[in-house]
């Protein structure tokens, strides 16, 4: 008999559990005294010298039309006498049973009953174990499949991202080289390097240097981003006095914010320690955060900088990000908030995606390339920090950044 799961044919051992054949027989041998053995199908009866009446019986043992070996009943001495005789006398081997024939055969004929329904029962267990391993091994291959294809859906991502930075960082870098000779020349001529100009023509020039910035600030925002994604682990570790920082870039943006008619302050709370932390990249953060506040403020708004400590949440006990510093005990927030035109709840969560804008139309009111907060969030997160956001639409935003403190800091 073939088996439909798997094509190839069935045994004995497939059908009956191991050992459960000899366990049958030994039952029949203890009930009726005789020998009874179950072989196999492709091995051989060995036949022992056996007295000149001595004899066996045997039957084929099949299932659903296939021979699966052959019940093997004695040898016993065929008489209708009770009495048992030795083969070699006393001291010989145990004397053979007598039996008469008939009931050797209706012995044959009940175990191969019994052989009949114990297959019957274990044909269905093999084929519902053969299917769940069948099922198993389909579920298996599509899953390997599936997992050779996100593989190589990853690579090619990752390739794109790859291909998408080189291209970012040279079309940029190859933008701003000649923006800045632009920017100079523009320059030298509101100087009067090149001769007087007339109001109109100070005008013109004015334009060309305010668009000029604005142009170099976008590029320099697509350069930060595609350096954050070759220097990722590169991080310049020192103590850090926070509060004096968010002070430098209060003031470094002072320029323009007092021309937007804004009023900033700086707010340093009591006994906030040092960070260990990349001096640097927190300036940028910092200085990211504070333009985008300005930027989304209208004139006579406020922005304030305030700077913290905290107790960390569970989920900062330990290191995050690169995990620069041991797990903290306190947390240094600084906080940017503004009482500009807001964020609306369901675009809450997207606004630190890369390229990402609230108002994406080509007629939006605020310009920018949407990498600012893309960028604040993949430098704090590179010192072990996280940001967050909330707003209220029309009222205002606060972005939080929570940096860890290193045990022992002042």
């Amino acid at each position: 008999m073939d088996d439909p799961s798997l094509g190839q044919k069935l045994t004995l051992d497939d059908l009956v559990p191991e050992g459960g054949l000899v366990e049958i027989c030994r039952s029949f041998r203890d009930l009726f005294g005789v020998e009874v053995r179950v072989v196999p199908r492709g091995q051989t009866i060995e036949q022992p010298r056996l007295p000149p009446r001595a004899a066996y019986r045997t039957a084929e043992v099949s299932y659903d039309g296939e021979v699966l070996g052959t019940l093997v009943l004695g040898p016993y001495m065929p008489s209708d006498s009770v009495v048992s005789l030795s083969l070699t006398g006393d001291a010989g081997p145990p004397p053979l049973p007598r039996m008469k024939d008939p009931t050797a055969e209706r012995l044959l004929r009940h175990l191969a009953s019994v052989l009949d329904v114990v297959l019957w029962s274990g044909h269905r267990a093999f084929l519902a174990s053969r299917m769940q391993i069948s099922s198993s091994q389909e579920l298996h291959r599509e899953l390997v499949a599936k997992n050779r294809a996100l593989t190589e859906s990853l690579e090619r991502v990752k390739e794109l991202d790859r291909l998408k930075s080189n291209f970012l960082g040279t079309v940029s870098h190859e933008l701003r080289t000649p923006l800045t000779s632009i920017l100079g020349y523009a320059e030298m001529l509101a100087e009067g390097l090149a001769g007087a100009l007339n109001e109109e023509q100070i005008e013109f020039v004015g334009t060309i240097r305010e668009k000029g910035q604005h142009l170099l600030s976008l590029i320099s925002s697509v350069l930060d981003l595609s350096k954050l994604d070759a220097e990722a682990a590169l991080v310049d570790v020192s103590e850090v006095d926070v509060g004096a920082l968010c002070e430098g870039v209060v003031t470094a943006a002072m320029a323009g914010w007092q021309k937007r008619g804004l009023d900033v302050k700086v707010a340093i709370g009591q006994g906030v320690p040092k960070v260990r932390t990349d001096l640097e990249r927190l300036r940028k953060v910092v200085s990211n955060l504070l333009d985008n506040a300005i930027k989304f403020t209208p004139t006579g708004g406020t922005v304030q900088v305030a700077v913290g400590v905290k107790t960390p949440p569970p989920e900062m006990q330990s290191p995050v990000g690169l995990a620069l510093l041991a797990p903290a005990d306190q947390l240094v927030e600084i906080a940017v908030a503004d009482t500009g035109i807001g964020i609306a709840q369901e675009n809450q969560p997207r606004v630190f995606d890369a390229f990402y804008q609230v108002d994406g139309s080509s007629t939006r009111q605020y310009g920018g390339t949407g990498l600012g907060l893309s960028i604040v969030k993949r430098l704090i997160e590179s010192l072990g920090g996280r940001v967050s956001v909330s707003s209220t639409l029309g009222t205002g935003s606060t972005f939080r950044v929570e940096l860890p403190v290193e045990p022992g800091s002042e």
